[in-house]
């Protein structure tokens, strides 16, 4: 079994035990969900799941050990993008409501329920780090206002600087 969170495991299991004593007492056989055996080929995405891991354990820019999950992420998406321009995405269902937009059926690898979850589950585990830019300290900034003044003052000073200088001073504003 598997699941996004270790629990939902652990609760399924005790209650498909619970079920299962329960057709007991009632003199039933117990409801039977084939587990396999699973065919020889990969049509859930495991090699591509297996592909993100390894990718996931090369150097990233934030962290050095490893790479983020919006990183790895794009390794699906150029599955998916492979998928839907080959011979076989081109054929995908399509239904179209009565106010004319379309819904399309995705095939693939990387769409089974399974991968669905191991990419959920990825995210959740993997987090997320952000570097923000920094703000300047109060120094370097009235150093520049001090610079900039100065240049806006100069009499050699362009047209075409002069207005870099006000348009840049009023985006960063």
């Amino acid at each position: 079994m598997w699941s996004k969170e270790p629990s939902t495991v652990s609760s399924t299991l005790n209650n498909l035990v619970k079920a299962r004593k329960n057709s007991a007492r009632l003199g039933l056989d117990p409801v039977v969900i084939p587990q396999g055996p699973w065919e020889v080929n990969d049509n859930v995405g495991m090699q591509i799941a297996i592909e993100i891991l390894i990718q996931s354990q090369g150097k990233g820019k934030n962290a050095t050990g490893y790479q983020q999950f919006d990183s790895i992420r794009k390794i699906r998406s150029s599955y998916a993008n492979a998928m839907h321009g080959s011979a076989v995405g081109a054929i995908d269902t399509k239904l179209k409501t009565n106010r004319g937009v379309s819904f399309g059926f995705v095939a693939g690898p990387n769409e089974s329920v399974l991968f669905e979850m191991f990419m959920l589950g990825l995210r959740k585990r993997m987090g997320k780090v952000t570097c923000q830019n920094l703000g300047i300290s109060f120094e370097v900034l009235s150093k520049l206002l001090e610079f900039y003044n100065e240049e806006l003052a100069s009499e050699d000073i362009t047209k075409e600087r002069f207005r870099e200088v006000i348009v840049c001073w009023c985006i960063k504003r």
